[in-house]
């Protein structure tokens, strides 16, 4: 089986002033929202605005292997003016991890990444092993089990499953019973080992 992840990424080309685009992505079993400009709160309380904003979708089960899911994006504002944006829907080719192979990607406060593993018959435990080359900015490696909603930004990464924080090294042991979502957020280049 093949299992690839869609991500949905959008980029905003006009100045809202003050009025943020609000993007409702709706599938069967899932809702996700946010707002572009993204506004995260970052160091000392100080406010980073990002116009180029990308999150990953849940994947809810499927019945069958030629089941086809859709999704449907809903676009809002209370902007006087029109809008000017980029909206694209991908799939991930590297969604699932494997086991014992390195994997490289990046990710950033409002573009974070989550991936899916699924346990080799045989192993009860793995080793996730996470490295980056730069230590600013701070990043955070979060272990969930596989339901929607998956909790992947820095405001809302601990609230289920474990996490580890992290500046250039992180590893954190899992146990058969809790792994299935690695969500990495706030950092711009990791290696999965």
């Amino acid at each position: 089986m093949i299992c690839t992840g869609v991500r949905v990424s959008v980029n905003m080309l006009s100045d809202p002033k003050g009025t943020p685009l609000m993007f409702v992505v709706r599938q069967k079993k899932a809702v996700l929202s946010f707002q572009v400009p993204l506004t995260l709160r970052g160091l000392y309380q100080r406010n980073y605005q990002y116009k180029d904003v990308a999150r990953t979708l849940c994947q809810p089960p499927k019945r069958a292997e030629n089941e086809t899911q859709y999704i449907y994006v809903d676009v809002s504002t209370l902007s006087e003016k029109n809008a000017t944006y980029r909206l694209s829907v991908t799939h991930l080719q590297n969604f699932v991890l494997l086991t014992e192979e390195r994997f490289s990607f990046n990710a950033t406060p409002s573009q974070p990444q989550y991936f899916k593993y699924m346990f080799k018959e045989g192993l009860d435990s793995v080793i996730v092993q996470v490295s980056s080359p730069m230590a600013f900015p701070c990043s955070v490696i979060s272990i969930q089990d596989i339901q929607c909603p998956v909790y992947d930004l820095d405001n809302n990464v601990a609230f289920i499953g474990m996490y580890q924080t992290m500046t250039k090294k992180a590893a954190i042991t899992v146990q058969v019973t809790c792994l299935s979502c690695l969500p990495v957020s706030s950092c711009s280049h990791r290696n999965i080992e």
